[in-house]
């Protein structure tokens, strides 16, 4: 997860954010939000339905791959979430927001909201802190899902699809 965190996220820091774009390389072309999303997650070897997911509501992949391990929250402020993500420990997380999704990066009480910014498309690919001017600051309804559960791990060591 700090490799996913250190030196996968940085390749596509400022890849221009497009409605349906779809790159597969970082720094060329647009991508949307749940392109980015399943990209990565394949890219580090995990056996998912990269398309099929970029295209569905985020909760749909969120709930597959955190399992038990989901929280809503409904009309909270983002204190709220980020003491939640905090307290959960450090780790990898997906969030799924009233129209948006990105990763959460929690590090030694440090909160990260990693994502393809359709506020600043041009900026594309960033990383902010969660109360920043961005999506997930100012929505509605949040979804988070823990990454690399048990479940997870096996089904990337065995190359399991996961669907």
């Amino acid at each position: 997860m700090n490799t996913i965190a250190t030196e996968i996220f940085p390749y596509w820091y400022g890849t221009k954010w497009s409605f349906s774009s779809m790159t597969r390389t970082p720094q060329k072309g647009r991508i949307a939000c749940g392109y980015f999303i399943t990209n990565v997650l394949t890219d580090v070897g995990f056996n998912i339905p990269r398309i099929k997911w970029a295209q569905s509501a985020s909760e749909v992949f969120i709930k597959i791959l955190s399992k038990k391990e989901i929280k809503r929250f409904m009309n909270k402020p983002i204190t709220d979430v980020e003491e939640y993500l905090i307290n959960s420990g450090n780790g990898l997380y997906l969030v799924g927001l009233d129209s948006h999704t990105g990763f959460i990066y929690v590090d030694q009480n440090k909160v990260r909201f990693i994502h393809a910014d359709y506020y600043e498309p041009e900026k594309g690919v960033v990383s902010e802190k969660l109360n920043s001017y961005s999506p997930i600051a100012h929505s509605k309804y949040r979804v988070i899902g823990k990454l690399m559960s048990d479940l997870m791990i096996v089904s990337w060591l065995k190359n399991e699809r996961i669907s």
